[in-house]
């Protein structure tokens, strides 16, 4: 029994001076780690409020972002699963929220060019001169006239699953007629109409819920109640096909212009248009075999690379060695030699983790 009692004491030595020399080894934080952009609030010489983020390296390269149609300026945060690799880029987003979406006033009078104009405002008083611009899905619009309005200020281009127009689709028929929302302004978890077995859905924990917390947000953080005018109102503002002036002309764009389009995404049509309108350049088009409308989302990584400027490189993840010994490793690859190796199946496109 007494042998017992030591060799259990030996044991439990053992544990308590193993767990002490871990503890000691920890490298512990000395900062907060983010929940996401804070949303700032500016009062512009237009007299009106701004609900704004300004969210990186005050020294980065600036991006102006836009999110997709009946989107709040928080939904920048379903990009936030890729925030180490902004951060490692040096990416500044500004976003800037548009009228009566999430805690900004709604004003039925408001359009395009008054958004234009909260943008140039912002951008004024952030001292930003030259920035890059993202547009996803129905930010397309609202991007195109700030591009048509400062040319000489983009760096670049990045239109992802963006829209011109609503087409000839059955949103056609929501404009202006607020009732047409209210099943979604009161059960905002169904706005964003995401299928559950949505491969990206799935990939990033938490993604389906950040999109519902966004919707939330949309109809109801600035006193709206569940009040759909301003969605309404918005959606009135895209028009459908053959719309007059419904997205400026951009011929007189020089700086380098990036397309994404999954190529099972309805908002493919608007592809044609975009190179149209952007007649001055020879756009970079990236399409996504069986990919539909969260391609933005699954290429993210690929953006950034496209906006910091790392000319003809592609996102890939490749692996390294045979069997148990195997480890994959992203990395940046020549466009024209990651697209031979995705032939032969040595690649993936994107970061490891969407393996």
């Amino acid at each position: 029994m007494k042998h017992s009692v030591q060799l259990l004491s030996i044991i439990f030595a053992i544990i308590f001076s193993t767990a002490t020399v871990q503890a000691k080894d920890l490298d512990l934080p000395e900062e907060f780690d983010g929940l996401g952009p804070t949303v700032h609030s500016y009062d512009a010489p237009s007299g009106r409020t701004l609900a704004y983020i300004d969210h990186g390296d005050s020294y980065g390269h600036v991006l102006v972002f836009l999110g997709g149609w009946g989107t709040s300026v928080r939904v920048f945060n379903l990009l936030e699963f890729a925030r180490t690799m902004r951060e490692t880029l040096g990416i500044r987003v500004i976003s800037v929220e548009r009228n009566g979406l999430g805690q900004t006033a709604f004003d039925p009078d408001l359009g395009f060019a008054d958004y234009t104009q909260d943008v140039e405002e912002l951008l004024t008083h952030l001292g930003v001169n030259q920035f890059s611009i993202m547009a996803i899905s129905g930010g397309g619009p609202y991007a195109a006239r700030i591009i048509a309005a400062h040319p000489d200020r983009v760096l670049s281009v990045h239109m992802a699953a963006a829209i011109t127009d609503f087409g000839t689709s059955s949103d056609c028929t929501y404009p202006g007629n607020p009732e047409a929302f209210r099943y979604y302004a009161n059960n905002p978890t169904e706005w964003w109409g995401w299928d559950s077995d949505t491969p990206t859905i799935n990939q990033v924990e938490g993604l389906k819920e950040t999109a519902d917390d966004d919707a939330t947000r949309l109809f109801y953080m600035g006193g709206q109640q569940g009040d759909p005018a301003a969605l309404a109102h918005e959606t009135g503002l895209y028009g459908c096909a053959g719309a007059p002036e419904n997205v400026p002309d951009l011929s007189t764009v020089t700086a380098p212009v990036f397309i994404y389009y999954g190529e099972d995404d309805g908002a493919i049509s608007s592809l044609p248009k975009w190179l149209d309108l952007f007649s001055g350049v020879e756009p970079t088009v990236r399409l996504y075999p069986d990919e539909g409308h969260t391609a933005q989302y699954r290429h993210f990584d690929q953006i950034m690379i496209d906006i910091v400027g790392y000319k003809n490189q592609l996102v890939v993840c490749e692996e390294k060695g045979h069997g148990h010994k195997a480890i994959l490793k992203t990395r940046l690859m020549k466009e024209k030699d990651a697209l031979e190796k995705l032939e032969q199946g040595k690649v993936t496109l994107g970061m490891c983790a969407w393996r």
